[in-house]
């Protein structure tokens, strides 16, 4: 009986947070589980409360915002039965995105060319969307989608959809196309960047318009501290790592990460084709520049290209290079078409926007869905240009291109430098990515790879936008992404060779060393790789390397682009090892990742990796320097104005601890794993299960629970159903002066719909009273219902009305203010404010409103109670009179005769003839009662039975009752009644005439 009351009990309070953040987000099905992470929990909390949702997601790479917007939209829901979701992606994330919901058990259907029209006239049928922002941004598909009256529409990369200086067509259709859908007020929008703000502030402020259409106003009025103050945590949100690891979880959830530049010694090939590379590159763009004297278009780029590919790979440059000669010599016989001089300078504007933009990420802006494979728009576009080169030129390409057959063919120093970090690690039990921007180089490594370390080789894949090869696959189909991420899973994957564009999307988190291999001329491509494995779910330290050869070029960059750029505000160490130098970066910092510039103020210089080539090949090492230092000096002001707009990481962690551990229960960290494991050993014992603890690891018969889902999964399956009426313990553990502990489920309603609920414990002391809420009240219930301590369920409780009606009264209040007031603080101060101040019209369609939170009801449950058996007054010294225990003795007997009357039974006082109180019947069933009344004055609950008393007890068995009528001194008394209390309860003999019941358990 008492196992079957103490998990009935577990499982009450279980489901009483069934609308809690952190239990909704363990509740939320997912293979592999989704872990409630603190910045998470405190992220769904404020949202719950608010109608609709609309907010700019800002966090750092790796912190989870696609899962953030997925549990978002679960949510919805839940809450108002949201049924059209629409996903806009760039088209390289839609297979991610695909494959995150999947792991929701959501199947999304993909919006694609061949099946718009048909989900149209279906009329779109209830559903999660996924598409390519950039097939739905124009017509024919851009009103088809915007006839669909959608409950939630995502917006993933958020920052491409603005209005940038460049004024490229591309951007400005994307942003109409979401400007349409968010023009309706009342629609969720939730949008998603971990780079808000580019740079250009009429760009961040056109994005804060999707999330609230009811700014007016241009940039002059809303350019400004204060009206950036308000939207922070109001409708923008943005966490870094560092804030995740000592703010919200006060533990290492993201690993060390640095990035090391390793130099090593280049061969004489090597120098000579990097020098005779450079110098033909420069006398060419100079030669240019005389020739036509304006801004450089298709032939600059081409020379760019080419050292871009050069730095990538010598079998790169070869590749690119012969197909510049073989062209040329079709030219020249003519039987190449004429040179279209126009068309190939705008050609070459789109290849420098996608291939030498920022980062990978600006590929998908140019080319069309089917386009995947940069090697050959590159290769096609060197073609194209071969008539620009003359016979002179002709000669020293050839000449390059033998330098390189001779490197591919007798020593390769970066690629060997490679294979040797790949072993290292291989040999430590890590998994590594080797990331190339080019297919040519990426089966280049492959290929030598298979051919100098073929055990190694065994167990490396290689993905480019072309194929995914996996060794010894024996199934007809080809692998996919899935099948990879599978056998990266199961370890059967220990080295993965992948192009940027094929990968992107594609989180490897369960690697933790990434190898770099040429060195890029754009550093926040060095961090969208880190991203990949750096990210939650990460368990070991993270390693990304760049392997520069001892030659001109290759240090300048070195020097130049990453000792100063990407180091920019973090710390470096340089150092001599056996085989170079060394320059290691320590990645993690306060801002998080701070983009570099691309999109700035008119005057103000942006990043540009084809401006930073140019400038190296026509000025060198001075110019790229100089180039540099103006970059920098306007990502100080970026970052200036990233602290003036809020959402660079300023005083959160007061109001974050606040809303974490006095509001939500401080579910976090270890302490929270720490105490769901004591929970389940107490629950298992409960059950009487075998359980095998190793370390941090839990074992139940051939199961193991490796993390909190685990768990609590695990929890859920051992307890019972639930059903309405309260349950009651006695315990003898001695927590912090507890007589009671009263425990109230309260469940939270928006518009009489359940937004949140939380169970709450009402800590009954001699003189006080103590609200305990979240982690606490588990480690307590946990504590109190071990073996150890676990005395008896109590099959009768009363309370006085009035007295249980007081706590529940008390723990309403404590609950709904300070939730609600709490989750809205910042979003009723925005709408008050912004438009007090004219930032914006009136918000009709939003709700609540600053003042009105007349939306917001509770309703209250009692759950039970636990009763703690403390130590009495008599043996702390307080001993009472004769003349009080016959007093107190009178009374028990006056309310327990009462409380049978009550009951609907008829009470006989035999006290003055048996060795028991009251004989009792229910006529109805006929049942008998043998009880056995002990009074007490205060909270406390030792008795003593004497000899003939227990005798009495033992020969009466089940229908023998023990009440225990207390805190007749406190005005609001209660009975505890125990049927068969021999059995129930442990006692232990104190003299020869006497048993003394005392706060010990039974395990029972």
């Amino acid at each position: 009986m008492t196992r079957e009351q103490a998990l009935q009990l577990f499982s009450k309070v279980i489901r009483g947070f069934d609308y809690h953040p952190f239990f909704f987000i363990l509740n939320c099905k997912a293979d592999p589980p989704a872990l409630p992470f603190a910045h998470q929990v405190e992220l769904l909390f404020k949202l719950a409360f608010r109608r609709p949702i609309r907010i700019l997601i800002g966090d750092e790479i790796g912190l989870g915002k696609t899962i953030e917007a997925i549990l978002i939209a679960k949510m919805l829901e839940k809450r108002d039965g949201a049924r059209k979701i629409l996903i806009l992606v760039p088209r390289i994330l839609v297979e991610q995105w695909r494959s995150e919901l999947k792991r929701f058990g959501v199947l999304a259907k993909v919006i694609e060319r061949k099946v718009i029209d048909a989900y149209h006239r279906q009329g779109f049928p209830d559903g999660w969307y996924l598409a390519s922002i950039d097939l739905v941004k124009r017509e024919p598909h851009k009103s088809k989608i915007l006839g669909v009256d959608w409950d939630i529409v995502i917006v993933d990369e958020a920052h491409r959809v603005g209005k940038t200086r460049s004024g490229q067509r591309s951007a400005t259709q994307r942003y109409e196309l979401v400007e349409e859908l968010a023009k309706v007020a009342n629609r969720n929008v939730i949008l998603l960047s971990a780079t808000p703000h580019r740079g250009y502030v009429a760009d961040y402020i056109s994005r804060l318009r999707l999330v609230d259409p009811y700014l007016i106003g241009g940039e002059k009025e809303l350019d400004n501290e204060s009206f950036y103050s308000l939207t922070r945590d109001a409708i923008v949100v943005r966490r870094t790592k560092m804030d995740i690891n000592d703010v919200y979880e006060h533990r290492l959830i993201f690993k060390n990460a640095r990035f090391i530049a390793r130099v090593v010694k280049a061969t004489p090939e090597e120098e000579k084709f990097n020098e005779l590379l450079f110098e033909f590159l420069r006398d060419k763009l100079l030669e240019y520049h005389e020739y036509v004297g304006e801004e450089p278009k298709a032939l600059p780029l081409l020379l760019a290209l080419i050292a871009k590919r050069a730095s990538s790979s010598p079998y790169a440059a070869m590749k690119t290079l012969e197909r510049i000669i073989s062209k040329r010599a079709m030219v020249v016989k003519g039987r190449a078409p004429s040179l279209d001089v126009a068309k190939l300078d705008e050609e070459a504007r789109s290849i420098a926007d996608a291939l030498l933009g920022l980062g990978f990420e600006d590929y998908s802006d140019i080319y069309d869905e089917e386009e995947k494979n940069p090697d050959e728009i590159i290769n096609r576009f060197a073609e194209e240009c071969a008539p620009l080169i003359n016979d002179r030129d002709v000669e020293i390409i050839r000449t390059l291109v033998s330098y390189a057959n001779s490197i591919v063919g007798r020593g390769d120093s970066r690629l060997r430098t490679v294979f040797r970090v790949i072993e290292e690690h291989v040999l430590r039990g890590e998994k590594v990515v080797v990331f190339t921007e080019y297919r040519d180089t990426a089966e280049y490594i492959y290929r030598q790879l298979s051919i100098e370390m073929p055990d190694i080789a065994k167990e490396a894949a290689l993905i480019t936008g072309e194929r995914i090869e996996i060794p010894g696959w024996r199934e007809r189909r080809n692998p996919d992404i899935e099948d990879l991420k599978k056998y990266l899973g199961q370890g059967r994957i220990k080295v993965v060779i992948s192009t940027d564009v094929a990968s992107e999307g594609l989180n490897l988190q369960v690697a933790n060393i990434i190898i770099n291999y040429e060195p890029t001329w754009s550093p926040i491509k060095i961090e969208q790789r880190l991203g990949r494995v750096w990210r939650l779910g990460q368990e070991r330290d993270v390693t990304s390397y760049t392997i520069f050869l001892d030659i001109r070029s290759d240090k300048d960059v070195l020097d130049i682009l990453y000792k100063k750029l990407l180091a920019l505000g973090r710390s470096l160490q340089e150092s001599k090892v056996p085989i170079g130098e060394e320059v290691v970066i320590d990645m993690m910092t306060e801002e998080g990742h701070i983009t570099i510039p691309i999109d700035t103020e008119k005057g103000v210089p942006k990043y540009s990796e084809y401006k930073a080539l140019l400038t190296y090949i026509r000025e060198g090492r001075i110019g790229l320097e100089s180039y540099i230092k103006s970059i920098i000096s306007a990502l100080e002001s970026l970052k200036k104005s990233l602290e003036r707009i809020g959402l660079a990481r300023k005083g959160l962690t007061i109001r974050i601890e606040r809303i974490l551990r006095d509001i939500l229960g401080d579910f976090r960290g270890n302490e929270v794993e720490r105490v769901f494991k004591d929970l389940f050993i107490v629950i298992v014992s409960l059950r009487k299960l075998n359980v095998k603890i190793d370390g941090n690891r839990i074992y139940v018969d051939t199961s193991k629970l490796d993390n909190i889902y685990d768990i609590y999964d695990n929890i859920n399956s051992l307890l019972p159903n639930t059903d309405n009426k309260p349950v009651y313990l006695l315990s003898s553990a001695q927590l912090e002066g507890l007589k009671e502990l009263h425990l109230f489920r309260v469940m939270v309603f928006f518009r009489d719909r359940p937004i949140y609920s939380e169970v709450i414990g009402v800590g009954v002391k001699n003189n006080d009273r103590e609200f305990i809420r979240g982690r606490k009240l588990f480690e307590i219930i946990t504590v109190a219902s071990s073996q150890n301590n676990i005395v008896s369920a109590i099959q009768e409780y009363s309370i006085p009305n009035e007295f249980l009606e007081s706590l529940k009264i008390s723990a309403s209040k404590i609950v709904l203010r300070s939730v609600v007031s709490e989750a809205l603080k910042e979003f009723r101060e925005y709408i008050s404010r912004v438009e007090g101040l004219g930032f914006s019209a009136y918000h009709q369609y939003w709700e609540p409103r600053p003042n009105n939170l007349d939306l917001y009801s509770d309703k209250m449950e009692y759950l039970g109670a636990i009763i703690f058996t403390t130590p009495s007054e008599a043996a702390q010294g307080a001993i009472p009179t004769p003349v009080m225990v016959k007093e107190i003795e009178e009374k028990a007997m006056k309310i327990a005769m009462e409380y049978e009357i009550k009951s609907g039974r008829i009470p006989e006082d035999v006290s003055m003839r048996e060795h028991f109180d009251i004989f009792s019947r229910d006529p109805r069933t006929g049942e008998i009662r043998f009880i056995e009344v002990k009074g007490k004055s205060g909270l406390d609950l030792e008795v003593e039975l004497t000899e003939a008393e227990f005798n009495v007890a033992r020969e009466k068995g089940d229908k023998y009752w023990l009440y225990i009528v207390y805190g007749i001194g406190t005005k609001s008394p209660r009975i505890l009644a125990i049927q068969d209390p021999v059995n129930n309860m442990r006692w232990r003999e104190v003299s020869v005439k006497r048993y003394r019941f005392r706060p010990e358990g039974t395990g029972g």
